[in-house]
């Protein structure tokens, strides 16, 4: 868990904030292993839904662990317009499976993409998906919903001074 407090005060060092910080924050979530791992530690039976570079990389950490994942890897992009489409499936929804889903992700900001894969998995599957993971949350509000590894309004107020 120190892992991603380092990378935060990196990037912060180095940025302040604005879309060079938060790009660097999600290069750096997305291509390590450690935080990967810690971030598919907190998911139990839940189908995992996965899209991006983030998903890709999540999914080839997923191909080599020795436990077995139910996922869904969903391409495209509903910030760039370009239509989302399943692209890889471990996930075969029998009556003895488990109907939730949680979405697994580098960071969290407005929610869009949440809720963007929130209305196609539930359209698409039997599933609900009512939980997210995320190593970065930089939304302004705690929210149920949101599990993270770091949580940038927990250390800073509105201004970004440290707490």
């Amino acid at each position: 868990m120190e892992k991603i407090f380092s990378i935060v005060e990196e990037c912060l060092d180095k940025y302040k904030r604005g879309n060079k910080y938060f790009h660097e924050i999600d290069n750096k979530i997305k291509n390590d292993e450690e935080i990967l791992g810690e971030i598919l530690n907190r998911v139990g039976s839940q189908v995992i839904i996965l899209s991006g570079e983030f998903g890709f990389n999540m999914l080839d950490y997923i191909m080599k662990q020795k436990r077995h994942y139910s996922y869904i890897y969903l391409s495209g992009s509903p910030r760039r317009n370009k239509d989302v489409e399943i692209y890889a499936m471990n996930y075969y929804g029998g009556k003895r499976d488990n109907k939730k889903a949680i979405f697994l992700d580098d960071t969290y900001f407005s929610g869009r993409t949440f809720y963007y894969m929130k209305g196609f998995i539930e359209g698409k599957f039997n599933l609900k998906l009512d939980m997210a993971v995320v190593g970065y949350d930089g939304h302004s509000h705690k929210l149920n919903h949101l599990q993270s590894l770091y949580r940038y309004f927990d250390y800073h107020d509105e201004s970004g001074r440290p707490l």
